[in-house]
């Protein structure tokens, strides 16, 4: 729900993986987006920060030594998901390499 109104590519797939597993997907109360860093959304008065780590670190999120080691491996892009000052999680999002690549 908080990235279905973000323009970035890695928004649109977390949602499109969402709505593929059937999730119920409506509008936030509130979103802000803050480029190259993530976005900001109140969900049902929760406050829901996606972005990457720089994000998390300005809104004083503490992000564990094993996601960063993740965030790190260079599989693709992490995206951190905090809600109410909390890490939740990270998103792993990878692209396959065309053949024609």
């Amino acid at each position: 729900t908080a990235e279905i109104r973000s323009e970035h590519p890695l928004g649109r797939a977390i949602l499109a993986h969402a709505r593929n597993q059937g999730l119920s997907v409506c509008e936030p109360d509130t979103f802000s987006y803050t480029p190259g860093r993530g976005i900001s959304a109140v969900l049902d008065g929760s406050t829901v920060l996606i972005g990457n780590q720089a994000w998390m670190v300005d809104n004083t999120i503490t992000v564990p030594e094993a996601a960063l080691a993740n965030s790190e491996s260079g599989a693709g892009s992490e995206v951190f998901v905090a809600r109410n000052g909390e890490l939740l999680g990270t998103i792993s999002v990878a692209d396959k390499i065309r053949p024609e690549s």
